[in-house]
């Protein structure tokens, strides 16, 4: 489930990736989730736990052509999130 922080209205990543990836996992194997947006926004890495992976010890994703999406608030307006160009092509 994404979880949205409340502050920024924002996707909390490191809530949603760590509860999503534990949950697929059955188990806690996320140790953190580096995000630092300001730094580099195409860049995610996720550290697990010493010895609770078979073959993982730590994931890098980077995000390439990003799309908008229209998120309807609880008042009924809505927020255009849009991190990119990619709605003027």
């Amino acid at each position: 489930t994404m979880s949205i922080d409340e502050r920024t209205g924002l996707e909390d990543r490191n809530t949603t990736l760590t509860t999503s990836i534990n949950s697929h996992l059955g188990y806690p194997a996320i140790k953190e989730v580096l995000y630092q947006p300001k730094v580099n926004p195409n860049r995610l890495s996720i550290v697990f736990y010493e010895y609770r992976t078979t073959n993982a010890e730590r994931i890098e994703l980077f995000c390439n052509g990003r799309e908008s999406e229209l998120i309807e608030r609880q008042d009924g307006q809505s927020d255009d999130l849009d991190n990119n160009d990619n709605n003027n092509r």
